[in-house]
This record gives structure tokens, sequence and C-alpha cells, in this order.
């Protein structure tokens, strides 16, 4: 959870509103409160404790979120494959010249 104070005015979000904004379940915002990857404060006394979140922290969110295009990413290295014992006989037998 953030320690920080919001700065905006912009009146803190409920989990209800941040899930309606992002089209998830408030299960699922309490899971990305709880896990840090949406900053959040806790707001309350005893068992009336409830989360709170900024705007600008679900913003900051979904751009941390975002997908790269398929154009933009990296192409990962393939990995060697291992032949198994006797492969390049076996591969040499199947009719390979190499």
């Amino acid at each position: 959870m953030s320690q920080t104070v919001p700065t905006s005015t912009a009146p803190l979000l409920t989990a209800t509103q941040v899930a309606e904004r992002l089209a998830i379940s408030t299960t699922a915002v309490y899971s990305l409160c709880d896990s840090g990857e949406l900053p959040a404060f806790r707001i309350g006394c005893g068992k009336k404790k409830r989360f709170r979140v900024d705007p600008r922290a679900v913003e900051e969110f979904l751009e941390r979120s975002r997908v790269q295009p398929a154009g933009e990413r990296v192409a990962k290295p393939r990995r060697a494959t291992k032949l198994q014992p006797g492969g390049f006989s076996l591969l040499r037998a199947a009719g390979w010249k190499g």
C-alpha cells in the first residue's frame, strides 16, 4: 500500500468504482490492492476499514499494464534442443544429409 497522501483534488475512489472503471470484479480490485500492484489507502477504524484509491493510481496502473503491439516486441532467442542419444545416427537413418 502507498504511504503518501494524495495531492490531487479528485475524490478517492471506492473499490466498486475502481472495478467499474477497469471492468473487473471488486474481488480482483481487493487482490490488486493487497498485493501492492494498485496503491491504495485503508480508511476507517476497526472492522469498517475500507480501501480508497487515488484516480491517478488507477491511470498509472493501466499504463504499467499496457501490452506492447506485436511489432514492437523483442523476439526471444530460441533455445537449442538437445538430441537424444544416438540422435544423429537416427537422423541419418531417416535420410538426413547434414
